[in-house]
């Protein structure tokens, strides 16, 4: 590109010093726009072309995102509701898989983070990367589970826990596996329990984070977090609008339901 504006500006002003350079200016000047904007459309369309062919490492197709909209002066119980209506909608055989999570992919990073100590060294590591997520978190998003398991239920285990991403081993548990380690964050102890495959959380454009993940419900999925939920059903998600609003109402009628970021599908798309 660099190399097309030098040449012209190197014609124009070969053509500014001809004697017939009002002809020629013009023809030399709309010639070598032409070609830059034909270089510039054609990067502008490889780039496009490889950014939607990343593979952001889970499956839109199927998955529609809310969140509760709580009215102001609300005082309920939002642990609850929350907890209630995830246990609604994982009832309704439409539904494949609810979760719930602190943020979106795409959307970028956490509000949240924790310190990991007892960490290996690991040179040159970049930022780790924290997700607030419930136990369906990775069947609802298409995620692979590619060694040991997902959370436990709340209160069967004796430690907190974690789940690391394949990038993360990678960097800090090169060659073998992390499963039972003991990692610290202040006070509270976390044990390592389960490795997914990557995800693109921060943007398809981004580099690949060590992302680690810990159960949202150990902080309590309360108003001040503003939970996102994902809930994964077949291909047609038209009926699920109707059937998310009538949930929640049916636990308060005073909450609302904001379908604003529709579907994984869109967001991602918008993202691009």
């Amino acid at each position: 590109a660099a190399a097309v504006v030098l040449g012209v500006v190197l014609s124009v002003a070969s053509a500014w010093r001809s004697p017939r350079r009002s002809p020629t200016l013009m023809v030399v000047a709309e010639v070598a726009l032409a070609v830059v904007l034909c270089v510039g459309a054609g990067l502008l369309v490889r780039s496009f072309i490889g950014l939607v062919s990343v593979n952001p490492g889970y499956d839109t197709r199927g998955v529609t995102t809310f969140q509760i909209v709580w009215p102001f002066g609300h005082a309920a119980d939002s642990t609850r509701i929350h907890d209630d209506v995830l246990a609604r909608l994982s009832a309704d055989p439409a539904i494949q898989a609810v979760a719930a999570t602190d943020i979106l992919p795409v959307a970028g990073a956490s509000a949240f983070h924790l310190n990991l100590g007892d960490l290996p060294a690991a040179p040159g590591a970049e930022p780790m990367t924290l997700r607030l997520v419930t136990r369906q978190y990775f069947q609802a998003m298409g995620m692979r589970l590619v060694e040991g398991r997902t959370f436990a239920e709340a209160g069967a285990a004796p430690y907190q826990e974690l789940i690391l991403s394949e990038e993360f081993v990678r960097r800090y548990f090169p060659g073998k596996s992390p499963l039972g380690q003991i990692l610290t964050a202040g006070p509270a102890r976390y044990q390592v329990v389960g490795v997914v495959n990557d995800a693109r959380q921060s943007g398809l454009n981004a580099k690949l984070r060590s992302e680690y993940y810990v159960d949202l419900t150990r902080f309590g999925l309360t108003q001040a977090t503003r939970p996102h939920f994902v809930v994964r059903s077949g291909a047609d998600t038209s009926h699920l609008g109707p059937l998310i609003r009538s949930t929640v109402r049916d636990i308060d009628p005073r909450l609302g339901v904001d379908l604003n970021q529709q579907t994984m599908a869109e967001l991602t798309s918008a993202s691009v």
